[in-house]
């Protein structure tokens, strides 16, 4: 780029984008969110364990494609997944550094987890592929809406499927444990993704019983 424009400075700020504030010179501005808000973001983010690749799904169509007849060439880009795994004691140090800084007290459970194991269990088909706006459905008849969404996302339908999606894709290949009227029982949340009839990429999701709970829910 500074061949091609003489007298410009490029500059890599990689995330710090209130560079680009203030460059726009007051034109350019981003939504202020609550603290809390950031927070319960960060929480999600963090005590999510590593689950697969989105690599994957550019494997899993390129050979649907191939299957299909058609010839496939995949970019090596594209099958980059550069993630940096943090130990839980890690996750943790980070979390408390930052509720110090924004003043907040961390809760002593993870309320979304939670929502999401009465979720699994109180399903009317477990082990069924079910969408995002049929789980959000869910989410209301069980009025659980109040912890695995947050309060700017519930205006309707639509935003309370898009805020629940990106949680499920959150807490995705994790187990839970839940409690039923038959003792507790290990859980864990499935995601795929098919292709739609519109050809669009549509996202499943499903609450797996692994079995009962014994000897403890460690």
């Amino acid at each position: 780029m500074a061949a091609r424009w003489p007298g410009w400075a490029v500059a890599w700020d990689r995330d710090g984008y209130e560079a680009q504030l203030d460059a726009a010179g007051g034109v350019l501005s981003f939504p202020d969110r609550p603290a809390d808000a950031l927070l319960a973001d960060l929480v999600g983010m963090l005590v999510r364990e590593p689950g697969r690749s989105p690599a994957d799904t550019v494997l899993w169509f390129a050979e649907r494609e191939r299957e299909a007849g058609k010839s496939v060439e995949l970019n090596p880009l594209a099958l980059r997944d550069d993630r940096v795994e943090l130990p839980r004691e890690r996750k943790a140090e980070i979390l408390a550094q930052v509720a110090e800084r924004l003043g907040l007290r961390l809760p002593a459970d993870d309320p979304v987890r939670a929502a999401l194991e009465v979720l699994g269990v109180e399903l009317p088909t477990p082990g069924k592929w079910m969408s995002a706006a049929y789980l959000a459905g869910a989410v209301t008849d069980l009025r659980l809406t109040g912890r695995p969404i947050p309060k700017d996302d519930r205006e309707s339908p639509s935003s309370r499927q898009q805020a629940l999606s990106k949680v499920l894709d959150v807490y995705a290949e994790e187990t839970f444990v839940a409690e039923t009227r038959d003792g507790a029982v290990r859980l864990r949340l499935d995601r795929r993704r098919t292709v739609g009839e519109d050809g669009r990429m549509v996202t499943w999701y499903r609450f797996s019983v692994l079995g009962p709970v014994t000897g403890g829910a460690g």
